[in-house]
C-alpha cells in the first residue's frame, strides 16, 4: 500500500490483514497494525531585517519559513534574546539605548506547534553596531571680536547609544 494514495492523519491506525487458505480447505488469518506518525514542522529561513548598519534606535522585523507534512504553512511565534535575556513576543522589536549597547547580541528564536503538538524552532542573530556621535549645536562668542581678545568656543553633542560624547576644542587661524 502506497501511503501517498491514501487520505491518512497522524493517529490514524492502518491494519493489514493477511488470510491464506490450503488446497484442503485450511484457512488462516493475521493481522499487523502501525499507528501513522505525526511528522514535525519544519522552521528554516530566520531573518532579521535590517541585518546590517543596526543601531541602538533600529526597528528589526523577524520573519521564517514554517512547513508542516500533513497542515502545510503554519503561522510562527517569534521571540526576541537580548545578551540571552527574552525582550519581546512579537515579529518587531523597536530597539532603545535603555534596551541595548552597542556589541549586543540580538535573537530572533521562531518556533512553530502543529496541531499534534510536534514543535521545531530556528533563530537568527545580529549584533548591534556602535553610532556615531554628533555635534549638535556650536558657536562662538563673542560674535565680533578684535586682535588679542579672548574667544569661547561652546558645543554640545549627544550620541544615540546613551553615552555621553566628549567635546574636544581646537583653534586655527584659516586665513594664514
Amino acid at each position: 500500500l502506497a501511503l501517498s494514495t491514501v487520505s491518512l492523519s497522524p493517529n490514524d491506525i492502518v491494519e493489514c490483514l493477511a488470510s491464506v487458505s490450503d488446497s484442503n480447505g485450511g484457512t488462516a488469518s493475521s493481522t499487523a497494525t502501525i499507528t501513522i506518525d505525526n511528522q514535525a514542522p519544519s522552521v528554516s529561513a530566520v531573518t532579521i531585517t535590517p541585518n546590517t548598519g543596526v543601531l541602538t534606535n533600529t526597528e528589526l522585523t523577524c520573519s521564517a519559513t514554517i512547513s508542516d507534512p500533513e497542515e502545510g504553512s503554519l503561522t510562527p511565534s517569534y521571540e526576541w534574546f537580548i545578551g540571552g535575556v527574552s525582550a519581546g513576543n512579537s515579529s518587531i522589536i523597536q530597539l532603545d539605548n535603555a534596551l541595548v549597547s552597542p556589541t549586543d547580541a540580538v535573537e530572533c528564536l521562531a518556533s512553530a506547534i502543529d496541531s499534534n503538538g510536534a514543535t521545531d524552532s530556528a533563530s537568527s542573530t545580529i549584533t548591534v553596531d556602535n553610532s556615531t556621535p554628533v555635534v549638535d549645536t556650536i558657536s562662538l562668542s563673542p560674535s565680533s571680536v578684535s586682535p588679542f581678545e579672548e574667544i569661547t568656543c561652546s558645543a554640545s553633542a549627544s550620541d544615540i547609544d546613551g553615552d555621553i560624547p566628549t567635546l574636544i576644542f581646537a583653534f586655527e587661524n584659516l586665513t594664514t
